[in-house]
């Protein structure tokens, strides 16, 4: 707690409080330590004029009556400063409370922002996704067996490919909107985050997936399964949806030999049913390099042909 939070209200009922407390003890001694002229010899009030002998009667009284209120003025000054402070730390307890609650709330969300890998995070997350690629026996090695871990050549065009898409996406929604490339946000990573501008309401959740051999649909499940899990969390900890894609690139000779659309319509049923759509785009890795924002619009909009 390192800042005390008072409305006026809360300000004044303290205030007030106090005045009554500090109240309760000075006026019982303002009241007894005044004289009332009682110390003046009965010789010297007869002396005086009918008035003046008036006046110090009406004081005498007065005093009388005053002596034994001092009892109650104090009872009612005192309890009523306690009722009037404890009103006022009541209500500033309950404003403190949903102050503190807002700044760990902040403090949270500052700890879960979107924040940027650090260049050595990309590349090992780069280097365990090549691993899970060419290790999956859900991947079909044509070729023969792949090696136990990717050459950093692999590595370094999986990476390629991945700031290729990263740039043609940046510059085509840029404008609309907040981009992060190679974002965390907790515990798990996207290659691109599309944060929704003033007036938007859905993040853009990216996961890029390089692959130079044939896939069964496990393995498609299993990225897209990921991948709604991520989302999951993501959302959890922002404001706003969020819609994950998965872009995968292939060679064409790979893509050409696949349904795409009964693919993408099987993930897209799979993870809608477990709450949110997962949306699976291919792209040939022979077109990549003359992908336009038309052909980026398309692509995150329309369903793909076989």
């Amino acid at each position: 707690m390192d800042k005390l939070q008072f409305d006026d209200y809360d300000k004044f009922l303290v205030s007030l409080g106090v005045v009554l407390l500090v109240s309760s003890v000075a006026v019982p001694w303002l009241i007894l330590r005044e004289p009332f002229d009682l110390t003046i010899p009965q010789e010297e009030i007869t002396n005086l004029s009918p008035m003046a002998q008036t006046l110090i009667s009406q004081r005498h009284q007065l005093a009388y009556y005053l002596v034994h209120a001092v009892p109650s003025i104090f009872g009612v000054l005192l309890i009523s400063g306690f009722v009037s402070v404890g009103f006022g730390l009541r209500g500033w307890r309950n404003r403190q409370r949903l102050f503190d609650t807002k700044t760990n709330l902040e403090v949270k969300k500052l700890s879960l922002e979107v924040t940027a890998m650090t260049p050595a995070e990309v590349i090992d997350k780069a280097t365990n996704e090549v691993i899970e690629i060419e290790e999956s026996d859900l991947l079909i090695d044509e070729e023969g067996p792949a090696p136990e871990l990717p050459s950093e050549s692999r590595t370094k065009e999986y990476l390629a490919i991945e700031r290729k898409l990263l740039t043609i996406i940046k510059e085509c929604l840029g404008n609309q909107y907040k981009a992060t490339e190679y974002a965390r946000l907790g515990p798990v990573q996207f290659d691109l985050v599309l944060e929704a501008g003033i007036g938007g309401d859905t993040d853009l959740l990216f996961e890029f997936k390089s692959i130079q051999k044939g896939f069964k649909f496990g393995w498609l499940r299993e990225v897209a399964l990921k991948t709604l899990y991520m989302s999951e969390v993501y959302e959890d900890h922002s404001i706003n949806r969020s819609s994950p894609y998965v872009v995968i690139v292939a060679p064409s000779r790979i893509l050409e030999s696949k349904s795409l659309e009964e693919l993408t319509e099987r993930i897209t049923e799979l993870t809608t049913n477990l709450g949110r759509a997962v949306q699976v785009r291919f792209l040939k890795e022979e077109e990549l390099q003359e992908l336009t924002c038309q052909d980026i619009s398309l692509l995150l909009s329309q369903r793909q042909a076989a």
